[in-house]
C-alpha cells in the first residue's frame, strides 16, 4: 500500500514558522487519526524548510519508500537515538 499525504492550506497553517523542527536522523511519527489506521514512522533524511522545518524527506520504516511530507497535527518528531542518550 502506498501512502500519500497532500498538504492542504489548513495543514500548512498549522505549522507556523518555528513550530516543528527536525534534524537528519530524527524520526517522524504519525499517529493513526482514524480507527484502523495504525501508527506510522520514518527516518527523516532531509529537511527542506528553513532551520529544520517541513517539508521533510522521510523513508518509511514499514515500506522503505521515500516521500516528501508536510506533517499534520497528528505527527511528532522523535529525536535520533544519539540525541536521546545525551
Amino acid at each position: 500500500m502506498r501512502w500519500l499525504r497532500i498538504a492542504s492550506a489548513e495543514m500548512l497553517n498549522d505549522f507556523q514558522e518555528g513550530d516543528v523542527q527536525a534534524h537528519t536522523g530524527d524520526h517522524l511519527v504519525i499517529e493513526g487519526a482514524k480507527v484502523g489506521l495504525g501508527r506510522r514512522d520514518g527516518e527523516i533524511l532531509e529537511t527542506h524548510g528553513p532551520q529544520g522545518e517541513p517539508p521533510f524527506l522521510v523513508r518509511w520504516t514499514d515500506s522503505g519508500s521515500e516521500a516528501l511530507v508536510y506533517p499534520g497535527p497528528d505527527a511528532h518528531i522523535q529525536p535520533a537515538e544519539s540525541e536521546r542518550s545525551n
